[in-house]
């Protein structure tokens, strides 16, 4: 869970909660906050998604990191941890970052499972680019380090006008069932309404 710290606004810092039954939730504790200086996540964390090991070396959390500078550009870091409660930052800089010399101003919202039958780490996360509407685009990792963002741009696009995402997709969750992507996102239409997605794919 992400919150937003009371005496800086702006400043996200993320949580670890457990429940039983994923109704009622222990009391929150600090799992990530923001680092100090110029460093590229120095403002805020947000959005994580938590991935249990195919090593058994314990969890990888992908987050949204901001710097604490005019005109920071959102980018997607990785944390681990032995037991999903306490964390350590996995280097110093982000994994997937705004490309330098493109119209790029954010990755963030990160999505992340582990394909068992592909042997990789797969990645859907939300995508902004100067003059364009927000997109999800995706990317693969075989040790959830190093990634490789699919060539082909957006692997999902704005609905068409008048649709409840013609402005903008972004904010994807993902689930994989036997081959089967089943992703839900947050569509944007034209008056800046949100309004909750589902697309899904059956094996490409």
């Amino acid at each position: 869970a992400a919150e937003q710290g009371s005496s800086n606004p702006g400043a996200w810092r993320i949580y670890h909660v457990t429940s039983t039954d994923g109704i009622g939730w222990s009391a929150p504790k600090l799992a990530l906050v923001p680092t100090t200086g110029s460093a590229w996540d120095s403002l805020a964390v947000s959005d994580p998604t938590v991935v249990k090991r195919p090593d058994g070396g314990g969890f990888y959390m992908w987050y949204t990191g901001t710097a604490n500078f005019t005109g920071a550009q959102p980018a997607i870091g990785l944390a681990s941890s032995p037991d999903g409660i306490v964390w350590t930052r996995e280097g110093a800089a982000a994994l997937l970052a705004p490309q330098v010399g493109t119209s790029d101003l954010a990755n963030e919202d990160p999505a992340v499972l582990w394909d068992k039958s592909l042997g990789l780490y797969r990645m859907w996360y939300t995508h902004r680019a100067f003059g364009q509407t927000p997109t999800i685009n995706y990317a693969v990792s075989t040790d959830g380090k190093s990634w490789v963002r699919w060539p082909k741009g957006a692997a999902l696009s704005t609905g068409i006008p008048g649709s409840f995402d013609a402005r903008g997709v972004r904010s994807p969750t993902v689930m994989l069932r036997e081959n089967h992507v089943r992703l839900w996102y947050t569509g944007v239409d034209t008056n800046s309404q949100l309004q909750l997605g589902y697309v899904e794919n059956r094996g490409s």
